[in-house]
């Protein structure tokens, strides 16, 4: 068969192309990638028949190409490079989709869905059809899988706002500064700690309850909780004061501790803690008076009475408009029982701290031991940011670890870092508040003492995030127990006591978070 091609004369056209289609009993040794068709321009001869005998070099292939009209007559002519393969620009464009792919067939895929058929790879591409191209575009591309995307990580913990907390935790015992002279009759350290018990482990109750309720979505529901349980807290408060045989100076401060404790719950399960920071601050600016001169006594007390009134407007401000709200509440209810526990450990962490830091019946306050209580409050606001990071970073290890053991054995470093940095941080704000208010160190069973406290603190709280309740309730419920009842048995077994006892209950809670936090659905 012979074909005359005629190039037009301003360039070619499409139309100006060849296709060369093999005969079916050589078109499969074709399709082999070591075999090439070669163009061969025959001897005159040849093509008349009278050649005989001649054999031919199959090396011999002849190289078309395009020339100035006149050039070959003036052997000027130069050599015209060979065009690019086509197939580069495809490969280009197509490079992503060739990296990431594991079989040719995903290529294939994404050239048919582009529209390329058999014909139009042959005349653009010079192969059969799309799968072969698919092929050597595979063969040719280096293999770059891309790397996962970075998982959500929804504990990102804001530095500002655990610094904030941690304040908020600690101004209100500035108010002591300002009111100590008025403080000073027989029985009022154990009224205002017995008040503060009864505040801290009905509050925590009542902030179960309110979270609880915002969580169904109920307003009206938040808004009674929170001004039922507000104003039970406040009276039972007032009333272990005044069982307790509290003058009328002490009274009246035990009732506004209630409110405040009350009112700064409101404003915290709202999430108003600028508000309250806002209402602290005339007792900050009291007691830094109160250190520098000599307060009259009406300004002493002006600034913690201006501060109680500013944050149960603040929270009456809450209430009201959750009140206002008016939607239905859930038929299911948030039951009693589930706040119980929250209760019991605010009873339970209340008296732990309240007996390493100012004594209980049986043994006399350790000098300096305020400072204890001054220290766990200002390391509250690190001890939620090293929370928020360790969920941060199970999260990272949940989707780098291959294996359980692998992703257990990362949590369990992340526990015990976290607990070592906090225990570090507390050590050094233990210390240093020991010596702004004795003027010399801790002793070593003081520090150990805050130490085991610091670190059951933080592990309950950890066990709490992860919604194991009742094991902390009654872990530290029993060594508040255990310690009461050996300083009542004998004074002198009161300090070995509440080391034993401690140490014991951070162990168990270690354990305890250890086996919550290692198991994978945890943390989904």
């Amino acid at each position: 068969m012979s074909t005359l091609l005629n190039l037009s004369e301003d360039g070619p056209r499409p139309e100006d192309t060849v296709v060369l289609q093999l005969p079916p009993s050589r078109r499969k040794k074709a399709e082999r990638q070591d075999e090439t068709l070669a163009l061969r321009v025959p001897r005159p001869e040849e093509l008349t028949g009278t050649a005989v005998g001649t054999r031919h070099n199959p090396d011999e292939t002849l190289a078309l190409r395009i020339v100035e009209p006149g050039a070959a007559e003036r052997g000027s002519a130069e050599p015209v490079p060979l065009p690019e393969d086509p197939l580069d620009e495809l490969a280009e464009r197509l490079a992503d989709v060739c990296a990431r792919a594991v079989h040719p067939f995903e290529i294939a895929a994404v050239l048919e869905s582009d529209g390329l058929t058999d014909e139009q790879a042959a005349v653009r591409y010079g192969r059969t059809d799309s799968f072969s191209i698919a092929e050597e575009l595979f063969a040719r591309t280096e293999r770059r899988h891309p790397a996962p995307p970075e998982p959500h990580d929804p504990w990102q913990a804001d530095p500002l706002r655990t610094v904030l907390r941690g304040l908020l935790f600690a101004l209100p015992g500035l108010a002591y500064l300002p009111t100590a002279r008025f403080l000073q009759s027989a029985g009022a350290g154990s009224a205002l700690a017995l008040t503060a018990l009864v505040g801290w482990g009905l509050n925590q109750a009542l902030a179960h309850r309110a979270y609880a309720w915002r969580s169904l979505g109920a307003r009206a529901a938040v808004g009674r909780s929170l001004l039922r349980g507000g104003l039970t807290a406040t009276a039972l408060g007032t009333g272990a004061a005044a069982l307790a045989g509290a003058d009328s100076a002490v009274l009246l401060f035990a009732a506004g501790q209630s409110l405040y404790l009350a009112s700064a719950t409101v404003l915290l399960v709202t999430r108003r803690a600028k508000r309250l920071m806002g209402a602290l601050a005339p007792t900050t600016a009291g007691a830094a008076a109160a250190i520098a001169v000599d307060l009259p006594n009406w300004l002493r007390i002006a600034g913690p009475a201006l501060s109680l009134a500013l944050a149960a407007v603040f929270a009456g401000i809450e209430i009201v408009q959750r009140l206002k709200a008016g939607d239905r509440t859930p038929e299911a209810g948030v039951p009693l029982a589930d706040s119980l526990p929250h209760g019991l450990f605010g009873f339970a962490v209340g008296a732990l701290v309240i007996t390493a830091s100012f004594g209980d019946p049986w043994r006399p306050a350790v000098p300096g031991g305020a400072s204890a209580a001054v220290a766990l409050t200002l390391t509250m606001g690190l001890a939620e940011w090293l929370l928020f990071r360790f969920r941060s970073r199970s999260v990272t290890a949940l989707h780098t670890s291959t294996t359980a053991d692998q992703f257990r054995n990362r949590t369990d470093r992340t526990l015990a870092g976290l607990i070592a940095g906090y225990l570090a941080a507390l050590a050094v704000l233990g210390t240093g508040a020991g010596l702004l208010w004795t003027g010399a160190l801790p002793g070593p069973v003081q520090l150990a003492g805050l130490l085991l406290l610091g670190a059951l603190l933080w592990t309950a709280l950890l066990l709490q995030v992860f919604g194991a309740v009742w094991p902390p309730a009654l872990i530290c419920t029993a060594a508040a127990v255990a310690e009461s009842t050996a300083g009542a048995l004998d004074p002198a077994w009161a300090t070995p006591a509440r080391l034993v006892a401690t140490g014991l209950a951070v162990g168990a809670l270690v354990l305890a978070a250890r086996a919550r936090t290692g198991r994978i659905t945890a943390h989904r």
